[in-house]
């Protein structure tokens, strides 16, 4: 008895230490589509935490996935849009240029941008309908003066949730405040 109650109360404790490490990621509180990918993700590591799970974050990653656009593709695509309004100029539209130079794209070293650039680009057409707005500025900057930078995602085929319906682009809102 004695053993099955402190089984009970280390699994209870276990479940409540691994909530407040797995809360949802706060900037994809930006983006409806990636709260909800990142909440997916931070309940599924709750869990394999819970079970003792040996290798966590794997878990939560396959649990989560939406068959669509997983959390590490909100994340990178996430991450390329604040850096994005980072090197933005303009003081009405934080996601459209001008751009500072060398800030988005440079030659000479990755840029916060192009960190998250293969990333985002391998699997963006699973949010390219909520993402494009926001990425496609910064962009076509960047092509601009480097034409191998795309201006649109370069891996995966779109979900069949992306291919209908518009996203407006919402100006007011700043990524870079949810992290």
């Amino acid at each position: 008895m004695k053993f099955s109650t402190a089984l009970i109360a280390s699994s209870l404790a276990i479940l409540a230490y691994a909530k407040p490490i797995a809360d949802a990621l706060p900037w994809a509180q930006a983006n409806p589509q990636a709260a909800a990918a990142a909440q997916a993700y931070a309940d599924a590591y709750a869990e394999a935490i819970a079970i003792a799970h040996p290798d966590p974050e794997a878990y939560a990653l396959a649990a989560s996935a939406d068959d669509c656009a997983d959390v590490t593709c909100h994340m990178n695509c996430g991450m390329m849009i604040i850096a994005g309004q980072a090197c933005s100029e303009n003081e009405n539209d934080n996601y459209s240029g001008p751009y500072t130079p060398g800030c988005l794209c440079d030659d000479a070293k990755d840029t916060n941008f192009q960190k998250y650039y293969d990333a985002c680009m391998n699997c963006g057409w699973t949010l390219w309908k909520y993402y494009s707005p926001y990425l496609e500025p910064a962009l076509k900057d960047c092509h601009a003066s480097y034409p191998s930078i795309s201006t649109e995602p370069t891996g995966t085929s779109r979900c069949s949730t992306t291919l209908t319906n518009s996203y407006t682009k919402e100006t007011d809102i700043n990524y870079s405040s949810f992290i």
